[in-house]
């Protein structure tokens, strides 16, 4: 640990927090059908926030925008919030300052900033994050040479981070929610690649994540450790829900994940043929 490198991030948490919450106060309107004076720039000025705080951990070689993620099998997801991607080798598409279009071979994060989530739209935003996420695969070509070719270390990481969600007592509690979760990914036929990396609740202080299963094998990792994959080396990983003390420690967790995720990462290169023909 070194102590000034962790005062700095202590800023950058305080920041971030005093802003997401001075997002409210700004925007709120009572007289508005959603309480919201604009509901667009309400998710824009969120978004500016958390990237914000992304650009402290990430590594330099990564750009952190909005937009959509394409792929050379004619696919395009819907809007992303955050779309963390390898600015060094990608060939960025993009219509003015609004529109932008990044190959999946590029993308190595992809993030949902959102505020009070009921149950149902907690589920309904991972499911889209996760459908996001399966935009991102190489070429049937790239598939056919690499023989050694891996899901698990080509899929992005992904995130979501809101205020709180609503609806949570004693009757349905977090790990319901979780269960819930599990049973629309089977439904809705998700691969488990594609499964969330990790979800961030700041008022409840709760990071969603994983835990090593009994099959997952590495001597260097204890079982039942904190992981943020579900699936790591072909085992499926246990869902696990990590109580954080105060706000440092919710967010630590999110920087640990994100940024160890990034660094891990290996070099993808879209193919502007792939594109075209």
């Amino acid at each position: 640990m070194n102590k000034r490198y962790a005062e700095v991030f202590k800023a950058r948490v305080d920041n971030f927090i005093s802003e997401m919450s001075r997002a409210k106060s700004l925007y709120e309107d009572l007289n508005k059908k959603n309480n919201l004076l604009h509901a667009g720039e309400y998710g824009m000025y969120k978004e500016r926030t958390l990237r914000e705080l992304i650009e402290f951990v990430k590594p330099f070689k990564y750009e952190a925008t909005d937009g959509y993620v394409i792929n050379s099998h004619d696919e395009t997801s819907t809007q992303c919030d955050i779309i963390l991607f390898d600015k060094l080798n990608t060939p960025l598409i993009n219509f003015g300052d609004r529109f932008q279009f990044i190959p999946a071979e590029s993308v190595a994060a992809i993030g949902e900033v959102k505020s009070v989530l009921s149950k149902n739209d907690f589920i309904e935003t991972v499911i889209k994050l996760s459908k996001n996420k399966g935009i991102c695969k190489p070429s049937s070509d790239y598939i056919s040479n690499n023989k050694t070719f891996k899901a698990e270390l080509f899929s992005p990481f992904t995130f979501l981070i809101c205020d709180s969600i609503s609806g949570i007592n004693d009757s349905y509690t977090y790990k319901e929610l979780i269960k819930d979760l599990a049973e629309r990914y089977k439904k809705e036929g998700i691969d488990v690649n594609n499964y969330f990396n990790i979800i961030i609740s700041l008022s409840d202080k709760k990071a969603f994540g994983y835990r090593t299963s009994k099959k997952y094998v590495d001597p260097f990792v204890d079982l039942g450790s904190k992981i943020y994959y579900p699936i790591r080396f072909g085992d499926l990983m246990n869902g696990s829900i990590v109580d954080c003390d105060d706000k440092y420690t919710l967010i630590r967790e999110f920087a640990y994940a994100l940024s160890n995720s990034l660094h891990q990462r290996p070099v993808y290169f879209p193919d502007t043929t792939d594109y075209l023909w």
